[in-house]
């Protein structure tokens, strides 16, 4: 028999559950986008499995909310036993549950900049001071400006089935909460520029306190082993069409990367007993 059949939440797969009679040697599971299969050798249909395994994933060809239909062929050596067909659709469900270390870095540069100006800390002739993602254009930019961009994000380390948080009931909508994923460590390169050399100082320093001062922001959102370093680099041969200064930094962290789900509870379960007597 086909025990049950469950749509992955990445989408445009499904996962299909078999309890193979007494006996059987090999099976064959077919698929088809209706319930007429013929035998195990159905030329209208699909070879999702052929094997001995008694579970596999399907996911070539299949679209999102449309049905199919699965039966498998059971071998035991003479002859093909067909099992009761089962269907099941396919849903896209996964949400992204990680921690996105570089975004959250830039809102809180972003807010820690906003005090220090307020605080007369700068006097930008902008009225603020822009944190970017990606390099200024030095040519149009507004001084002093910092920019954040992403180095290196890799696994560093990994559980047992990818699972790094316990799955829950969500009492309140009757669903399970599931995720999976890995813990990442995380590289972003924080620059700090300006024409001013004293004022690279000041923001050197804004930069070192606004990182340890939302050390609680950092751990509330799963970041971890935060670590930063800063250098001066002055960049006076030639690389811009004026001298530029910058505070150059790196900030390194330890972040959840997950994808998670929302499941229903089971409602019922069959058990099958077998007994060579």
């Amino acid at each position: 028999m086909i025990s049950m059949v469950t749509p992955l939440p990445i989408g445009n797969a499904l996962k299909v559950f078999l309890v193979p009679p007494a006996g059987a040697l090999a099976w064959r599971v077919l698929r088809k986008d209706s319930n007429t299969f013929t035998d195990q050798n159905d030329a209208g249909a699909y070879v999702a499995f052929d094997g001995s395994d008694k579970y596999f994933v399907d996911a070539s060809f299949l679209q999102n909310e449309v049905q199919y239909f699965y039966c498998a062929f059971y071998f035991d050596g003479t002859n093909w036993t067909a099992s009761a067909p089962v269907s099941a659709t396919c849903h896209a469900t996964y949400q992204d549950q990680s921690s996105d270390a570089l975004t959250l870095l830039r809102d809180r540069l972003e807010a820690g900049f906003a005090v220090e100006v307020a605080r007369g800390v700068f006097s930008p002739a902008s009225g603020g001071i822009a944190v970017l993602t990606a390099p200024p254009q030095v040519e149009t930019m507004q001084w002093p400006v910092i920019s954040v961009h992403l180095t290196s994000e890799q696994p560093t380390e990994r559980l047992i089935g990818e699972l790094y948080v316990e799955d829950y009931f969500d009492s309140e909508i009757g669903k399970w909460n599931e995720a999976e994923g890995w813990l990442a460590n995380v590289q972003i390169a924080v620059i700090a520029w300006t024409q001013n050399p004293d004022e690279r100082i000041a923001l050197r320093q804004a930069l070192r306190r606004i990182v340890i001062g939302n050390l609680p922001v950092f751990d509330a959102a799963g970041l971890t082993q935060i670590d930063f370093s800063v250098q001066d680099v002055d960049a006076i041969s030639g690389e811009y069409p004026a001298p530029v200064y910058q505070a150059a930094g790196t900030f390194s962290c330890v972040a959840p990367v997950l994808v998670g789900d929302q499941v229903a509870q089971l409602s019922d379960v069959q058990v099958t007993v077998s007994s060579p007597n």
